[in-house]
């Protein structure tokens, strides 16, 4: 299996939403930990071998580490990795089906089209991902236009 720039950053930002952002000092083992429970989560099905080798990537590949953060911080830092590249301002006026498979794609999220009346879309995707927030112009139509953009917390 070749570990993409896209599998690492959809990883990193699966971990972010496993740490608890609070003011307990971070150690290198809430890192580590947190990968290991987005890689089980979000590619569980593949070989370990294969497993490890992302595991070991998305390590590799982190934030840089610094010994003041808090598990906030690390968790923020996770995001801002995961989220490089996609900006959601460029979302805004796609149809619905571009900007899901743009979302798709960057590797990080899965997309949540927003509907009046419905529960929005908390915790994680059936894949693992965090969810992306979509709203639409004209919720009767099959592909209609996004107007709003945002993280799901």
């Amino acid at each position: 299996m070749k570990v993409t720039r896209s599998i690492v950053r959809g990883v990193h930002a699966t971990a972010a939403t496993l740490i608890p952002a609070d003011d307990v000092q971070a150690e290198p083992r809430h890192l580590r930990e947190a990968v290991s429970k987005a890689v089980g989560s979000r590619y569980g099905d593949e070989a370990l071998s294969d497993q490890t080798l992302i595991r070991r990537k998305a390590l590799d590949e982190a934030p840089e580490w610094s010994c003041r953060w808090t598990r906030k911080d690390l968790a923020e830092e996770l995001h801002r990795s995961g989220r490089n590249g996609l900006d959601l301002t460029e979302l805004i006026g796609d149809r619905y089906a571009t900007a899901a498979a743009r979302i798709w794609c960057h590797g990080s999220y899965s997309s949540a089209r927003i509907m009046p009346g419905l529960p929005q879309h908390k915790g994680l995707s059936i894949g693992g991902r965090p969810w992306l927030w979509l709203w639409m112009d004209d919720d009767t139509q099959i592909n209609p236009t996004v107007i709003q953009a945002a993280y799901a917390n």
